[in-house]
């Protein structure tokens, strides 16, 4: 990722990723001052679990904050109008295959049963299993 790419990411997302991270060194810091109660941690060590730590949230930052953006559209969204392939009868329900991956999906209501290996379109979704239609389906 380069700078100019990092510089376009939204503002919400860094004080979102900040706030999570406040959060995790935190309790970090609250963990190694309650095990000085069982052992002896040296200062430098101390300081160097702390200084590793906020290193791994500054380097992980540009592979992970799109997770952060719940703005950016989903992959639910981005299926939407995308073809596939049934892998089973959809008589109504079975399962389709889309961009590779094996999805849950259901007819449109009063669209004919579609056979495997037929292709269908995603018209919809509703939580994790997407609605289809026969491509090219006239009704």
């Amino acid at each position: 990722m380069n700078m100019r790419s990092i510089k376009n990411i939204p503002r919400r997302v860094v004080i979102k990723y900040s706030l999570v991270t406040l959060v995790d060194n935190a309790l970090l810091i609250y963990i190694l001052i309650l095990a000085q109660n069982w052992i002896s941690i040296p200062t430098w060590l101390f300081w160097t679990v702390i200084a590793l730590s906020l290193s791994k949230d500054l380097i992980l930052f540009p592979y992970v904050w799109s997770a952060f953006d719940s703005k950016a559209p989903s992959k639910m969204r981005t299926i939407i109008g995308q073809r596939g392939t049934a892998i089973e009868p959809l008589a109504p329900e079975g399962y389709i295959r889309v961009q590779g991956e094996l999805w849950k999906a259901e007819t449109v209501s009063g669209c004919p049963s579609i056979g495997k290996g037929e292709t269908v379109k995603v018209e919809s979704a509703q939580g994790l299993k997407v609605f289809v239609v026969l491509d090219n389906a006239v009704f």
